[in-house]
Formats: structure tokens, C-alpha cells, sequence
């Protein structure tokens, strides 16, 4: 059963360069590949929203590599 749309915010550093974007999955299920742009360096932290629809109990929130390593990823966070 659905719970509903909700909410996650991902905060992430990622020095100088181009973006390096990464997969969003939600429950094994492919979301949308997500961009994140650099930040200016790799102690300057950034915010970054995304909508998700969350089942209700247990949920699998994972981000994959397209290519190039993501940025520092620093914690993620459900908002509801």
C-alpha cells in the first residue's frame, strides 16, 4: 500500500568541475537520474529537495553512480 508523496533532502559537497549526476531508486524502482552541480569545494555543503511516493512500513532509498562518482553525499533526510 502507498503511503504517499513525500519528500527527501539530500545534502551533499562537490568541489569544483562539472556535475556528476546519480540514479535515484526507490524500492528497487528507478526514479529519475538527479543532477548535482557542483558546490564550490568539497566542505561547502548544498541542499538538494526531491519529491518520492513511500509505501507504508519499510522503504529502500538508494543513489547509484551514472558513469562518474557522485559527490560527497552527507546524510538524507525524510521530510514529511
Amino acid at each position: 500500500e502507498t503511503k504517499g508523496e513525500n519528500e527527501i533532502l539530500i545534502r551533499y559537497a562537490l568541489g569544483g568541475g562539472s556535475e556528476r549526476p546519480l540514479q535515484l531508486s526507490v524500492n528497487k524502482k528507478e526514479i529519475k537520474t538527479l543532477s548535482f552541480p557542483a558546490t564550490g569545494g568539497w566542505s561547502d555543503w548544498k541542499d538538494l529537495i526531491i519529491p518520492v511516493t513511500l509505501n507504508i512500513g519499510e522503504n529502500t532509498i538508494s543513489l547509484k553512480t551514472t558513469g562518474k562518482s557522485g559527490g560527497n553525499i552527507d546524510h538524507l533526510q525524510l521530510i514529511e
